[in-house]
């Protein structure tokens, strides 16, 4: 009865990793997107400046 139990708790705990896991990836990359959003524009504003030279 007791290993079963902790069965219970290991798949438990892995089906809210995998759920946790799936409610926070979309979040975390939308962050990234707009920390790196400001510098990717100043990179391809550079870009557009040397090809007209």
């Amino acid at each position: 009865m007791e290993e079963s139990r902790e069965d219970e708790r290991l798949l438990a705990g892995a089906v809210m990793g995998g759920i946790g896991y799936t409610i926070v990836a979309p979040i975390e990359r939308a962050k990234l997107l707009l920390q790196t959003q400001e510098s990717n524009i100043a990179i391809a504003e550079e870009g557009e400046k040397s090809r007209k030279r």
